[in-house]
This record gives C-alpha cells, sequence and structure tokens, in this order.
C-alpha cells in the first residue's frame, strides 16, 4: 500500500514539476505528517528534491517532454532503429502495437503502406499513418496533450479487446538493473496493456536512453522478446544488458547499415 502512494506521489511530483506538502495531501487523501515521510523515502531514493514546504523533481530522474523537443534528439540512431526493427522483426500480414514515441513514430514511417494492421495510442503515429493503405487501429481514450497519446481507463480496455502478433515499446529509461522505465503512470499502464495482449514485444531505445532511470517501472527486460537500439551502445553497458539476459539487436548506423548485418548478443 505504502509503495503504491510513494508511486502516485512520485507521479504527482513528476506532473507538476514541484509540490507544496498541502497540495500533495490533498491529491492523496493523507496527512500532511504522512507526506512529510513519504517526501523523505523519495529524496533518500534520489527520486525527488526537498525543498522548503515541499518537493520538486530531481535533475537525475527523468521527466516528460514534449513530442516536439524528443523529435530532435539523436535523429539518425532513431532512424537506423526503425530501419532494423521495420525490415527485420515485421512481416506482411502481422498486427503491430505502437505505443508513442519519437522512435515508435520512426518504425511507423518505415510501415506506412506495408499489408499490415497497426494498433496504437498516438496521434502522431495515426497520422502518418491514415494517408496510406496500412489498417489502422487509434485506441480511444483520455488525450495527452503533452505527448498527443491516448491513455486511461477507456484506452486500456480497447486494448485488452485486441491481441496482436508484435509491440514495439519505447520509454525515456532503459537499464540491465532496472528494466524499462518512464515518467508517468497512464504511460506505465498502457504500456503494460500492450506488452500483455502481444505475442512478441520489443524496447525500441537508443543508446542515450540505456543505463537511464526514470520514476516509474514498465517491465523487467526479461518480460519482453528483445531491445532494439543502436551502434552508439557503451560496451559496459552492452556486457550489463548482456548479463541481465537481455537479447539485443543492434542497429548499424545509417552508413554501415548496406554493408554489415544485424548484431545479436544475448
Amino acid at each position: 500500500m505504502r509503495e503504491l502512494r510513494l508511486s502516485e506521489l512520485a507521479g504527482l511530483v513528476t506532473e507538476r514539476g514541484a509540490v507544496r506538502v498541502e497540495e500533495a495531501s490533498e491529491a492523496l487523501g493523507v496527512s500532511r505528517e504522512t507526506i512529510r515521510r513519504d517526501l523523505a523515502v523519495l529524496a533518500k531514493r534520489g527520486l525527488v528534491r526537498r525543498t522548503h514546504g515541499g518537493a520538486a523533481v530531481s535533475g537525475r530522474v527523468l521527466t516528460e517532454r514534449s513530442a516536439s523537443e524528443r523529435e530532435l534528439e539523436n535523429g539518425p540512431a532513431k532512424e537506423a532503429i526503425a530501419a532494423l526493427a521495420a525490415s527485420d522483426l515485421v512481416e506482411d500480414g502481422m498486427a503491430v502495437m505502437l505505443d508513442g514515441g519519437t522512435t515508435t513514430a520512426a518504425v511507423a514511417r518505415r510501415l506506412a503502406g506495408r499489408e499490415l494492421t497497426v494498433v496504437t495510442s498516438s496521434i502522431a503515429i495515426a497520422d502518418i499513418l491514415m494517408p496510406t493503405s496500412t489498417d489502422l487501429v487509434l485506441l480511444g481514450g483520455q488525450v495527452r496533450r503533452r505527448s498527443g497519446m491516448t491513455v486511461g481507463p477507456l484506452a486500456e480496455a480497447m486494448c485488452a479487446l485486441v491481441h496482436c502478433d508484435l509491440a514495439f515499446i519505447s520509454g525515456p529509461a532503459v537499464s540491465a538493473r532496472n528494466g524499462l522505465m518512464d515518467s508517468y503512470a497512464e504511460g506505465v499502464r498502457i504500456k503494460g496493456a500492450m506488452l500483455a495482449h502481444s505475442d512478441q514485444s520489443y524496447i525500441v531505445a537508443d543508446s542515450s536512453k540505456l543505463g537511464r532511470t526514470a520514476f516509474l517501472k514498465v517491465c523487467e527486460l526479461a518480460d519482453v522478446t528483445g531491445l532494439v537500439t543502436d551502434a552508439g551502445v557503451a560496451p559496459e553497458e552492452m556486457e550489463e544488458l548482456r548479463a541481465a539476459g537481455a537479447t539485443v539487436l543492434v542497429a548499424p548506423h545509417s552508413d554501415e547499415a548496406d554493408q554489415e548485418g544485424i548484431e545479436h548478443v544475448g
């Protein structure tokens, strides 16, 4: 019970950037003294930074950013990951889940026009696929404006009605120790629903996301079929992933793609 409350409190700090004890007490329906004790626990774990009368997001922990902010980062690596995922993991006739993210959007561009059914929680991905012949299912639900994703009970319930051959899931943080993590609870739940309703699942994350942490765990690396990343992954990070039992597919950089095959590790 306490861990659930800690998770909700951590998510509240992430949502607002900073909260006062009084705000958190009202939002979570517990006493101010309970909030103070919980904030002390989160601060000790490095997940929040205590401030006068409350807490703020820790600089060590990733917070949610807009799609436009993320779109500018590591474009070539994301395109390399998308090229590998679309060409080597997806077969025509499949039903494919794509959660929201700039890397999964890059995958969607590679899938556009193919004989597939794509199920997504992302409005941006729906925009990519709508003009094409690819069958499209957009999960309903509350729209999270910052990320352009549908979330909440309606999206999760609709996701539970379908079953796909393959899912591609992204996130801001992946590590051997903590698996895939995200920064807000609604995103964690819809990703979890996608994983639960797909036969195979891959995390798609460029090498800058590896070794990072965020507030909330989505899944362990052992819970997915594999991780697709780019050739920028550090050797020590690769060793940790391998030791954790992860199957890692390394996409060569674009200038190497025509000369090298995929490297499978794990």
